[in-house]
């Protein structure tokens, strides 16, 4: 009877030791999708300590010399927040890639003809070109971003179809100040389309101010 005892109160134990493990893995974005959302809190040379959204402080170190297939979107800089991946089979420990989510969801005007794109932060994407934006994702394997979006293509007879489709945004360079991106439309296997290569600003504090201003006007105290 005491020996019976002594072997459940262990399963016990074990089981609940495995699902706060499995939890942990969770937050911390190792399993099973390998992502996770955390703002960066001290950097040192290589060692980075980071505070996940659910409170949880993880450190971390980043490689040199990034692989191959590894994503670094925008700069690492204490304070600001980002889409973490830890590929832990491969790597335990160490940033697979990561985004700076701080840089990325501000307001961009475009050099060429002044439209704006904003990446909000629930995943939404708002901007005009010449495909119609509708929102974009992080893939939580590589880090990469991907966009989704409708495109007009000619089908004969002068007329023209709608399609709904998605692809990756290949960022080229994203500082506090610059975003510079292609959509890779070449991706597309339906329709012979070019590469869209977009240069961004980002909108100054002013600017934004006057913005409102024009928009919705102020009351005076």
């Amino acid at each position: 009877m005491l020996h019976s005892l002594r072997t459940a109160l262990l399963a016990a134990l074990f089981c609940l030791e495995t699902s706060a493990f499995s939890q942990r893995e969770a937050v911390i974005g190792i399993a099973p999708d390998y992502s996770s959302y955390a703002t960066l809190i001290s950097q040192q040379d290589t060692s980075l300590v980071f505070v996940t959204d659910q409170r949880d402080t993880i450190s971390l170190t980043i490689l040199k010399k990034p692989w191959k297939m590894m994503s670094r979107i925008g700069t690492l800089r204490p304070g600001d927040r980002y889409a973490l991946i830890v590929q832990a089979d491969a790597l335990p420990g160490v940033v697979y890639s990561y985004v700076n989510l701080t840089q990325l969801q501000q307001r961009w005007i475009s050099l060429t003809d002044g439209n704006t794109l904003v990446f909000s932060p629930g995943g939404g994407l708002c901007g005009s070109a010449s495909v119609s934006l509708d929102n974009y994702r992080i893939d939580n394997f590589f880090g990469t971003i991907f966009v989704k979006f409708h495109y007009f293509y000619p089908t004969g007879r002068g007329t023209y179809g709608i399609e709904e489709s998605e692809t990756l945004l290949e960022v080229k360079e994203l500082t506090d100040t610059t975003l510079d991106v292609v959509l890779k439309l070449s991706y597309l296997y339906k329709s012979k389309l070019d590469d869209w290569h977009m240069k961004y600003r980002c909108q100054t504090p002013e600017e934004r101010k006057n913005e409102l201003l024009k928009r919705y006007g102020v009351r005076k105290q």
